[in-house]
């Protein structure tokens, strides 16, 4: 189990590495669509089945060359202390640190949630494309939150503050959060980064995955706007740049480089080329990804 453990860690860190290398390239070449299924690779790194271990070979140990001594009585090795002593504690401190960062993302989603309940009313229309849409001054910007229960909560001033396209095309792209699903995608990346609280990779990923996800919000809200619905969407989301929501949920004000986002819609074309070539370079970096650290199945050669 430790082993297992501790080679599934290290390879979902190589796969990190791995995408946060070629997220950029991939964006550029592919689209931002792209770049975000790319953590599709680390995410199922953690799920696959166990890793090839070194084989043990007992008769090369000190144990399988131990010879009794003459006389018919049999003698113990000497103990030795080893390293094997602290596997309790540290697996103990591994999934203490899990738990505990899991329990402070819930507490801060709730505390969120009460802030929103305090003063949250029915939008008009209380419903945007079939999700509920509610306002509330507990947000700065639109948010799209909910994993059974579907919502979307804007500011208090959004109907005075955004033009009446600016506030479509931001609808639009919270709408999209959850038709692509992205809130759930959050859910596991968040159980991802529990599993690797320690490591201060996980965490750059983790910002890096939310800048992605993001940007492929953007792209999928630009392909269907014109050039004249572009520049409300990039109006729309310099308004929306004060804040960020939870991390649970999806914010339009989330994603980090504001410069990047509005040029990447200033930008945005994705042929059917660029789509093939998209398919193919994800396949072929999930193969590279899966196949990092991969061997035999543990094995103990007999005595």
């Amino acid at each position: 189990m430790t082993a297992w453990l501790g080679q599934t860690l290290l390879a979902v860190t190589a796969a990190m590495l791995l995408v946060l290398a070629l997220r950029g390239p991939v964006a550029r070449a592919c689209g931002a669509g792209w770049a975000y299924a790319l953590w599709l690779i680390p995410a199922a790194r953690l799920v696959l089945p166990p890793l090839g271990l070194v084989s043990l070979d007992l008769t090369d140990s000190p144990a399988g060359n131990f010879i009794p001594p003459a006389g018919g009585v049999t003698a113990l090795p000497p103990a030795e202390a080893g390293p094997g002593q602290w596997v309790p504690f540290m697996l103990a401190s591994w999934a203490g640190g899990a738990v505990i960062f899991l329990i402070l993302q819930w507490l801060g989603y709730r505390a969120f949630l009460r802030r929103l309940g305090e003063d949250a009313r029915p939008a008009r229309p209380p419903f945007y494309d079939g999700v509920a849409t509610f306002v509330s001054r507990a947000v700065e910007g639109p948010v799209a939150l909910g994993l059974l229960r579907r919502l979307i909560v804007v500011p208090g001033d959004f109907s005075r503050r955004y033009s009446p396209g600016e506030r479509r095309l931001a609808m639009a792209h919270e709408r999209t959060h959850h038709r692509h699903g992205d809130l759930w995608w959050n859910a596991i990346a968040l159980l991802v980064l529990a599993a690797n609280w320690f490591n201060p990779i996980a965490w750059l990923a983790f910002r890096a995955f939310r800048a992605d996800q993001e940007l492929a919000c953007d792209a999928a809200v630009a392909a269907r706007a014109s050039a004249d619905e572009r520049c409300d969407y990039a109006r729309a989301l310099v308004k929306a740049a004060t804040s960020a929501g939870p991390a649970p949920a999806c914010s339009m004000s989330d994603g980090g480089d504001l410069k990047r986002r509005l040029r990447m819609i200033a930008r945005h074309r994705v042929s059917r080329l660029r789509r093939a070539g998209g398919l193919a370079a994800v396949g072929l970096l999930a193969l590279a990804g899966f196949a990092v650290g991969a061997g035999r199945p543990p094995a103990l050669a007999p005595a």
